[in-house]
């Protein structure tokens, strides 16, 4: 059976998976490449002014990536071939999306399961769990997602400064795992990304505003569509130099080859708590203050976005030894030996 894509993938956390590829960071280490703890701040359960629990809790968390090519902005996006949807009942698509998911520890911080989803689903290409800070360093921000009644997703938004020269490992490290079959329960978990693509932000500024590019699998998000189509008929249309938008819902087709998720859809559709502004614009101002600003106006010519490291070769044993320094008494860590011979990056911050 096709699984369609919707919401419920928000709820695909309520299974709390046990892990032992966790390293809990270090909050005492002040290593340049290392962010302060100050930055890790998200718990998983937030207290409102009254220091009661809020109403809805986090139950998944997602890592959506910017980044450079051609001087232009690109979301780095992961396609998973179960998540999909039916296109005029016919023929199945499959989405593509953020890197994300549910929450798998719930005595680590929100940044730190943002992490290993970021390294299960870029098959170990994007390893900062060492360093969960970076997702707040810069210009990188977070947003929430709300879903039903109760739950929330938290979405981070990080500029990586040239990911296209390491984009290619992907295949490459996907390959090695793919080589190496294991039972162990989580070996699945770094392959279900099948391709990685970068998609310029300006290419989706194109169609995000034309309901037609929607594909809708709920009648009330096809109604909704039409309604906000009809208020524009008869509001002056949106000047194409902004990037503001309409709001519409559904899976969002930017070509053929490229159906964004609904839940990413909403993101970039739907006015932010921080701003007013919809994630589209959000994303484009990341860009502008982490790439443009600070590379071509800042007195020293740095960006503000995350550098990746040059790629390094993993071993199972050395990052044994390297991680348990750092581990807290009594947690243990799993061997992750069908990740050896791929290639990894760390990021630093600005």
């Amino acid at each position: 059976m096709d699984k369609m894509d919707s919401c419920k993938e928000l709820g695909n956390d309520d299974k709390d998976n046990e892990t032992g590829d966790i390293k809990k960071s270090n909050e005492n280490k002040t290593h340049n490449n290392l962010c302060p703890a100050s930055l890790v701040t998200s718990n998983i359960q937030e207290l409102n002014e009254k220091g009661k629990p809020k109403k809805r809790r986090y139950t998944g968390v997602g890592v959506l990536v910017l980044t450079n090519y051609n001087n232009r902005p690109h979301l780095v996006l992961g396609r998973e071939e179960f998540k999909s949807v039916k296109i005029d009942g016919e023929y199945v698509v499959p989405l593509y999306e953020e890197f994300g998911g549910g929450i798998q520890k719930r005595n680590l911080s929100l940044e730190e399961n943002a992490c290993f989803e970021l390294q299960e689903e870029t098959s170990n290409l994007l390893r900062f769990i060492g360093n969960p800070g970076v997702l707040n360093a810069g210009v990188n921000r977070s947003y929430d997602i709300p879903f039903k009644e109760s739950r929330m997703y938290k979405m981070y938004v990080i500029y990586i400064e040239d990911m296209y020269k390491v984009l290619h490992l992907f295949g490459i490290n996907r390959e090695k795992i793919i080589a190496q079959p294991t039972s162990y329960y989580k070996y699945k978990s770094y392959l279900e990304m099948d391709n990685i693509k970068m998609v310029p932000l300006a290419e989706i500024k194109q169609v995000i505003n034309s309901e037609h590019n929607y594909v809708c699998n709920v009648a009330d998000d096809t109604y909704y569509n039409n309604s906000i189509a009809e208020q524009m008929c008869y509001k002056q249309s949106t000047p194409h130099s902004t990037y503001q938008t309409h709001g519409y819902k559904g899976v969002l087709c930017v070509d053929d080859n490229t159906y964004i998720s609904q839940r990413l859809s909403q993101f970039l559709n739907a006015p932010t708590a921080i701003t007013g502004k919809s994630g589209l614009y959000e994303c484009l101002d990341i860009f502008q203050n982490g790439f443009i600003t600070s590379r071509f106006q800042s007195s020293n010519g740095r960006g503000l976005g995350l550098t990746l490291s040059v790629p390094r070769v993993y071993l199972d044993h050395e990052q044994m030894y390297i991680e348990s320094e750092n581990m807290v008494p009594g947690q243990k860590r799993s061997h992750l030996r069908f990740l050896d011979g791929t290639m990894f990056c760390i990021a630093t911050p600005p």
